[in-house]
């Protein structure tokens, strides 16, 4: 009868450590997918950031530029609507009332003023976001389901001035502006391209000159040029390039122009570093960019065992990913108009248990001794924990959760029996097994 007593409660224990490893699987899981959908909220609400000149200067009868940034869009930068409206006066003349951001998402907005005078304008970017296909269905229908839709039409405005002077000796002032950051970075063999908005004359009649011809290619555009270097080399301090521009209008110092960046070319590298395992079983995350690179010119290629498991950019961050007991190994490689920038290869294995505890601090709480100490799991997961007194016999215990990351343990009625020492057993458990624990603390009173 007792052997028949012993076998159903080990058949008891197997079953409880089973429904635990589901339980806990189950419980990161939806950590997961709940992560993920309010990173995914918090990107598409996201609004528009515009930046123009508070205030611009044109002459009368003769085409003016305003140069528009946009930030804050990631990769919804390619969708941005502008439009502008005219406020307190309308001028007579022909304005650009609607324009479509360029493929950064930045534009100019032109016009031609018939009245000299000062002019208030309002400017407003829209742009519709919509939920990446990727997106399971399930998720997709929850994330609709709190945003009211599976797309958002965001949408921001500001306001500039444009002074209209009247045709005579004072003209314009024609100015070169960079397009931020002023100190850049680029990467060996990857092209760099860098914009010149130009005010105060049309871009396609001025004269350039002052970079460097064998490095960049110069190319015009309304209201701006782009210098761009197509096969970077790695630079050994920051390059300072410089852009001069020369009207030829007989305005004399008026005509000329010029403004310079510094550029550092360096080798790519990983932001952050991939680490160096993953386990069966276990989710491993990808959010591991090309540091410093815009995220729209490249891609991260995932390989299993060798083969291709996906394409993700970095707008899919963090993407998740849950190794099978059959890979050896998963690759990650970032690419580049079809170059190789970089390449990580992770060991894949089976996962070890948990490690042992890191004890923390122990105290004297009243009557109690109180251990406080942190565990998890091999991928910095929760896991389960079963720990009381061994020794003296007749102390109990109590714990503060027996799944989690930070514990505490409180020893009952310490100061009434008054041990020199207690010594704590058990067993913590996570998705590779389990870890026995057995730990003396010297208690001093």
């Amino acid at each position: 009868m007792r052997e028949k007593l012993s076998f159903y409660f080990v058949l008891y224990l197997v079953a409880l450590t089973a429904l635990l490893a589901v339980t806990n699987e189950r419980n990161i899981a939806m950590r997961e997918a709940k992560e993920l959908i309010y990173n995914l909220i918090g990107k598409l609400n996201q609004k528009p950031l515009i930046t123009v000149p508070d205030s611009v200067t044109w002459i009368l009868n003769r085409e003016g530029s305003v140069p528009v940034l946009i930030a804050g869009i990631d990769h919804a930068k390619s969708s941005v609507r502008y439009t502008v409206q005219p406020l307190d006066q309308i001028p007579t003349g022909t304005l650009e009332k609607e324009f479509i951001g360029d493929g950064t998402g930045n534009g100019v907005f032109l016009g031609k003023i018939e009245t000299a005078g000062r002019y208030k304008f309002r400017i407003s970017a829209e742009v519709s976001k919509r939920l990446p296909d990727s997106l399971s269905q399930k998720i997709r229908e929850r994330i609709a389901k709190i945003l009211g839709d599976s797309s958002l039409h965001l949408r921001s405005d500001t306001t500039f001035y444009v002074t209209v002077a009247p045709r005579g000796p004072e003209p314009t002032q024609f100015t070169l502006n960079i397009e931020k950051p002023l100190i850049d970075k680029g990467f060996i063999g990857i092209p760099y391209t860098k914009t010149i908005f130009v005010n105060g004359a049309d871009s396609r009649s001025v004269d350039f000159s002052g970079y460097d011809g064998q490095k960049f290619t110069l190319t015009r555009g309304i209201g701006r040029v782009q210098l761009t270097w197509q096969n970077p080399e790695r630079t050994t301090s920051p390059l300072r390039v410089t852009l001069r521009g020369n009207t030829r209008q007989g305005f004399g110092p008026k005509d000329f122009a010029e403004t310079s960046f510094a550029l550092d070319i360096v080798p790519p590298r990983w932001n952050p570093e991939p680490p160096s395992k993953a386990f069966w079983g276990v989710p491993f995350q990808i959010a591991n960019s090309v540091a410093g690179m815009n995220a729209d010119l490249y891609s991260i290629q995932v390989f299993a065992n060798g083969k291709l498991l996906k394409t993700i950019t970095p707008h899919d961050f963090p993407d998740t990913i849950r190794p099978i007991a059959q890979w050896t190994s998963v690759a990650l490689k970032a690419i580049s108009d079809g170059k190789e920038l970089l390449s990580k290869t992770i060991e894949v294995r089976k996962p070890d248990p948990p490690q042992q505890p890191k004890w923390k601090d122990q105290t004297l709480d009243g009557r109690d001794y109180v251990i406080k100490f942190d565990c998890s799991d091999v991928n910095g997961d929760p896991v389960t924990v079963n720990l009381k007194v061994s020794q003296p016999d007749g102390l109990q215990s109590r714990i503060s959760s027996t799944f989690g990351k930070t514990f505490f343990l409180r020893i009952l009625d310490v100061t009434e029996k008054t041990p020199a020492a207690i010594e704590i057993r058990g067993s913590v458990q996570g998705i590779g097994g389990v870890r026995e624990v057995r730990k003396t603390f010297l208690i001093f009173y």
